[in-house]
């Protein structure tokens, strides 16, 4: 079976990427009409063409198999862990998620400007108010036991929390765990920041604090770090 994503840019499909069952390397192939735009999206790797790029000499553990346009978009060390405890709470295994199912995961949630369609994981919901105490508490329990993370989801606070953490979280970038939220100044209210937000609140990149495993190296980060 192959797993096979639309990519846009802006609401225009720019092409799409394939990964054949059992395969460690994708296939880019840019859509004939956005190959005739003159729209440089990667002009020194992938310049506008009808041919098939493929770059299977990349490093595996960086690229995950995918050209370095596509790559970028992956969630990191934080975001991966959130989408490994995810994939534990509906049954599936980290290693059965490949690097396309991953991106449509990001699906239109990325820092960047390209989008990924068929969309997965956790569906935006309206904006509404999002517990900051609740978020941080589940990302230190998710970074510390990401190898053998699971919850039956008994709480639903619980299971709403993950599933905010989900959409605010898995695609911010960076090995540590932060969120994209919308904060307003004068309630200091918090919101998801992945939809558009009631007028009055400002949108920012958070970097949580006091979150236990919130590290890439030996040492856990100090409280107050960064």
């Amino acid at each position: 079976m192959t797993t096979l994503a639309e990519v846009k840019l802006w609401g225009r499909t720019i092409g799409a990427v394939a990964l054949e069952k059992n395969a460690t390397t994708a296939v880019f192939e840019y859509d004939p009409a956005f190959a005739d735009s003159g729209i440089e999206v990667a002009p020194l790797m992938m310049p506008l063409s009808n041919r098939l790029y493929t770059f299977p000499t990349l490093r595996p553990e960086t690229f995950r198999g995918l050209p370095g346009m596509l790559a970028d978009q992956l969630p990191d060390r934080f975001g991966n862990a959130l989408i490994d405890a995810w994939l534990s709470r509906e049954g599936r295994s980290p290693e059965s998620f490949n690097a396309v199912e991953r991106l449509c995961y990001t699906g239109t949630r990325g820092m960047g400007a390209l989008e990924f369609f068929p969309a997965l994981g956790p569906a935006p919901t309206e904006s509404s108010r999002i517990e900051i105490e609740k978020l941080i508490e589940l990302a230190s329990e998710v970074l510390t036991h990401r190898e053998t993370w699971k919850t039956s989801f008994d709480d639903e606070s619980k299971e709403e929390a993950l599933k905010d953490l989900l959409r605010v979280g898995s695609s911010a970038g960076g090995a540590r765990a932060k969120a994209v939220i919308a904060w307003n100044p004068k309630t200091n209210e918090v919101r998801s920041g992945q939809v558009r937000a009631d007028p009055g609140f400002e949108y920012w990149l958070m970097k949580f604090d006091g979150v236990s495993g919130n590290r890439d190296k030996e040492q856990e980060d100090p409280k107050g770090y960064g």
